[in-house]
């Protein structure tokens, strides 16, 4: 990301706040990744957040690593699996994907954009070589990312779009977002609104992160270059041809 490490943290601890309203229970790519996750010893999840997919992998996998640079997703992670009760099958570790790794994994899962979050060619270089580093020969990576061919002109430019309503204790939260796409750079970036409507009035909290927009030619050499064969790409979880017109961009890529 383009944020000072000490401003990223802060925006990851808000998003941590409001992050499970609307993504917590989003379960279209469940199967995919519990598909491949059976039967492995040992998978990774990059950028695990709060947790979402952890329980799940450790239900087909005998051992599952989540890793994220937040402290506030990481608790949040801590409290879904204490209720999931996947016990020591699971393990948080705190880390910047750029530079923690392990050794002897199966499997390693960067989904719902996780890779797109690195911004500049260095960071996007450095994930995918800690993440070879950690996977044994053979092993495979499924990446999850925005379309680009979508994403460019899927929400107006600058107009404030109502995401979601949510009712939580503190009263009804409303989720607005406003994008811009800088085409040349590849970068989407989604300054997410959140306003708290209670007894007090209405607060308002921002968070603002820039995507990139991956094209598959690009991220195929990315892959080559770090040490993957790319294998297959879909264009959804229910593994439909990759096209322009497709939601997501899948990419399962092989240790070589």
């Amino acid at each position: 990301m383009n944020h000072r490490p000490e401003r990223l943290d802060q925006e990851l601890a808000l998003l941590a706040r409001y992050y499970d309203a609307r993504h917590g229970s989003f379960q279209e790519d469940v199967d995919f990744y519990r598909q491949l996750a059976q039967g492995r010893d040992l998978v990774l999840e990059l950028g695990c957040g709060t947790g979402r997919l952890l329980a799940p992998l450790a239900e087909e996998a005998r051992l599952v690593v989540g890793i994220d640079r937040s402290a506030a997703m990481l608790a949040r992670a801590q409290e879904r699996l204490r209720g999931a009760g996947p016990g020591p099958r699971v393990s948080l570790v705190a880390a910047d994907l750029r530079d923690w790794a392990c050794q002897g994994a199966e499997l390693a899962v960067a989904a719902l954009n996780t890779l797109s979050h690195f911004t500049d060619l260095p960071s996007q270089e450095r994930v995918l070589a800690s993440t070879r580093r950690s996977l044994r020969d053979g092993g495979l990576l499924a990446l999850d990312v925005p379309n680009p061919h979508v994403e460019m002109d899927a929400r107006p430019t600058g107009v404030a779009v109502l995401e979601a309503t949510y009712r939580t204790p503190e009263g009804t939260l409303m989720e607005w977002s406003v994008a811009e796409v800088a085409r040349a750079s590849q970068l989407l970036t989604i300054r997410s609104l959140y306003d708290l409507c209670g007894g007090s009035g209405i607060r308002r909290q921002t968070t603002v992160f820039d995507l990139y927009l991956y094209y598959l030619p690009e991220l195929t050499l990315l892959l080559e270059r770090a040490g993957f064969r790319v294998e297959a790409t879909w264009g959804d979880y229910d593994a439909a041809p990759y096209r322009d017109d497709s939601p997501r961009l899948l990419c399962l890529a092989r240790a070589v």
